[in-house]
């Protein structure tokens, strides 16, 4: 006996195939039946992973129909071969992918994208399906029956299971592989289609990331050119204004001269604020504590509240990625409290413990509607809080803002640190 295209059932193709009670009463156990593709279920909703859904899908169909082996395969057809995800008894991973001319792939896929089911009888039509490295199934096993797996539309793969008798499944007991098949399909495209959105959101995230260090680059680039080229320019051109000024007698050249000076004078504080605004030196030069602080009191003798500023001692330096993000919070934080607050009393404490770090800046000023923030943020309004976001999620960390109208804010946001991290030197 040879190998058949087997239909099943879809539309009026169905020798043999009943839907609901009526197949369920023909196995005797539709108790059973029903519990184990339940369980099934579950198990397709508590995980994404394709290999652990075949392998869940294989216990339960073992547990259902006698077959001496059972697969789940996935096709490559750019590069012609079929992978096993999963195996039972024999595990998953032990063959390498079979080349899908070998048969009898070849002789089913046809079979297979027609969404029919494809069963070869005697296994010994086929001598290499079971000789030689890349056999598809085990020595011993004399039939095979093959189950299309789609997605969209698309043939991605095939349920197989294979017994030790000639002939092949009993019609009842291909039908349940057919019923388990249907749901491994819906559970490998929703896997696939995981799979595929969690790649485009990490390739987005590395975009991020990117950017956020370029912004970072350059920003460090341009503060130095402000500190280095242009400070040191208008540094000159003072005391040679001072020089001229020394040297005039008329009143007629010392005032301009000294209107001149105070214009250099003002240029000069505005070139160091914007120098410092853009990357604080503090922060490369001795890390994030020191800067914060010189920060905090900077931020608080401009806009005149109190300040209070808690730090543990750093031990080691934090990875350049985490001091950054910190600081950059920690700042955004301030600015908002600046902005909008209204308060007296400003507090920020930066803690070390257990892997992370963890930020908190908290005022007594006039608070806020936190719900109405953060709407903000789904609509590209508040983009000081949607900085505040972007920076603690592209390191991996939790932000967590708290606001009672009247009594205040609360930013806490944590940031994992690498442990042994291969960027921490010792703290200066």
């Amino acid at each position: 006996m040879g190998p058949r295209a087997m239909e099943d059932g879809r539309g009026d193709r169905a020798p043999g195939r009943k839907e609901g009670p009526q197949a369920s009463d023909r196995m005797g156990r539709p108790a059973a039946r029903l519990w184990l593709l339940d369980e099934l279920d579950r198990v397709i909703v508590e995980t994404q992973a394709p290999g652990e859904i075949a392998r869940a899908a294989l216990e339960r169909l073992s547990q259902l129909i006698h077959c001496g082996w059972s697969s789940v395969a996935l096709f490559d057809f750019e590069a012609e071969r079929a992978e096993l995800i999963a195996a039972r008894p024999h595990g998953e991973g032990t063959r390498p992918p079979i080349p899908l001319w070998l048969p009898p792939f070849a002789d089913g896929l046809d079979s297979l994208r027609r969404d029919e089911l494809y069963v070869v009888e005697d296994l010994a039509a086929f001598p290499d399906a079971t000789d030689g490295p890349e056999a598809m199934v085990p020595r011993g096993m004399r039939s095979l029956l093959m189950v299309p797996l789609r997605c969209r539309g698309e043939l991605v793969g095939s349920l197989n299971v294979a017994t030790d008798e000639v002939g092949g499944l009993p019609p009842e007991e291909s039908e349940i592989a057919r019923e388990v098949a249907d749901q491994l399909s819906v559970a490998l495209c929703q896997a696939r289609l995981y799979e595929q959105l969690r790649r485009g959101e990490e390739r987005l995230r590395l975009l991020s990331r990117r950017l956020v260090e370029g912004q970072e680059a350059e920003r460090r680039r341009i503060a130095r050119e402000l500190h280095d080229e242009i400070g040191q320019s208008l540094t000159g051109l003072k005391l040679t204004l001072q020089a001229l000024h020394r040297s005039c007698d008329g009143p007629e050249m010392k005032l301009p001269l000294q209107e001149a000076l105070e214009t250099v004078d003002r240029i000069l504080r505005q070139t160091r604020d914007l120098s410092l605004s853009l990357r604080p030196s503090l922060l490369d030069d001795l890390g994030l504590v020191p800067a914060l602080r010189w920060y905090v009191d900077r931020v608080a003798q401009q806009a005149g509240f109190v300040a209070h500023f808690a730090a543990d001692p750093f031990e080691t330096r934090l990875p350049p990625a985490v001091e950054t993000a910190c600081f950059r919070v920690a700042q955004e934080a301030l600015t908002n409290v600046v902005r909008h607050a209204q308060a007296r009393r400003v507090y920020v404490e930066v803690r070390r413990r257990d892997g992370e770090l963890s930020l908190v800046v908290r005022d007594d000023g006039v608070g806020f509607d936190v719900e109405a923030a953060l709407e903000g943020v789904a609509h590209g309004v508040s983009l000081g809080l949607l900085s505040m976001q972007e920076r603690v999620r592209l390191i991996g960390g939790r932000l967590e803002i708290e606001s009672v109208i009247g009594k205040g804010a609360e930013v806490r946001a944590v940031f994992p640190i690498p442990s042994p991290s291969p960027y921490e030197e010792p703290a200066r």
